[in-house]
């Protein structure tokens, strides 16, 4: 006698959305490692069309080697998305334009100008809420504030 499958009849399978997530302004907190220091933030997203936004993050800096010294700074964003596969992933990148101050430490105010930029990838546990990894490169300005690798984890809500 042949095994006779198990009844299907309590399972309750999710269809996906009908509608596209993830495609108003987004709100987002985050931690994230910058060369050797550490960095926690906020940011800001506002889509420009369904596969581009523009993100504002605002950053404080606290630095590995000297613990006195902190700098609050943050980065301009220009990032390319791509669609929510199986209303559960999204692939992005992006980057721009960065800037730091030092707010306590022996540097006196010390401004600095770099760049940096990021891949990463969203997991999507609502339709409006998402955790991300990030992972990319950012300068380090003369004292190397925080150059080199870059590497994000946070959440994602949007409005």
């Amino acid at each position: 006698a042949a095994a006779q499958p198990e009844s299907n009849e309590g399972l309750n399978i999710a269809l996906p959305a009908a509608h596209p997530r993830a495609q108003n302004v987004g709100i987002g907190l985050e931690e994230a490692s910058a060369g050797a220091n550490w960095i926690q933030g906020i940011r800001v997203d506002v889509p420009l069309g369904r596969f581009a936004a523009l993100g504002v993050r605002a950053w404080g800096l606290l630095h590995s080697d000297d613990p006195r010294t902190t700098d609050f700074g943050g980065r301009l964003d220009f990032i390319g998305r791509g669609p929510v596969f199986l209303n559960l992933v999204r692939l992005y990148g992006g980057g721009g334009p960065q800037i730091f101050t030092e707010v306590r430490g022996p540097g006196g105010g010390k401004t600095q100008i770099g760049g940096g930029g990021q891949f990463g990838f969203e997991f999507f546990m609502a339709a409006s809420i998402s955790l991300y990894l990030e992972v990319g490169g950012q300068s380090g300005g003369v004292d190397n504030f925080g150059g080199g690798a870059f590497t994000a984890a946070g959440i994602h809500i949007y409005l």
